[in-house]
């Protein structure tokens, strides 16, 4: 089956490595527009060199100001895969604040 995307546009977070370097190459490949986003450079650099044409974003999504003024600089998405994540294991009433953003 041979599913394309050409004309939109795909915004994807966690995209440095992974399953959602994966989902990236594979929307890029389909003819999206796609926008990677990752807290790591050196992981979107590869991609990018990878992937000539692709939009890579390095943000902190845990940062929400900076990932808010990023995410705004793209401009509007048809497609949004929200990979992003980290987990740190603890029990949930010694968890705090700040490390709940960044789980989330």
């Amino acid at each position: 089956m041979d599913i394309r995307f050409d004309g939109k546009r795909a915004l994807v977070t966690g995209a440095g490595k992974g399953i959602g370097k994966g989902i990236a190459e594979a929307l890029f490949a389909g003819g999206a527009e796609t926008y990677a986003l990752s807290r790591t450079q050196e992981d979107l650099d590869k991609l990018e060199a990878e992937n000539p044409g692709m939009h890579t974003v390095c943000v902190d999504l845990s940062d929400w100001a900076t990932a808010r003024k990023a995410v705004e600089q793209i401009g509007s998405v048809d497609l949004l895969v929200n990979n992003a994540g980290i987990l740190e294991q603890s029990p949930f009433l010694e968890t705090e604040e700040s490390q709940l953003n960044q789980d989330i």
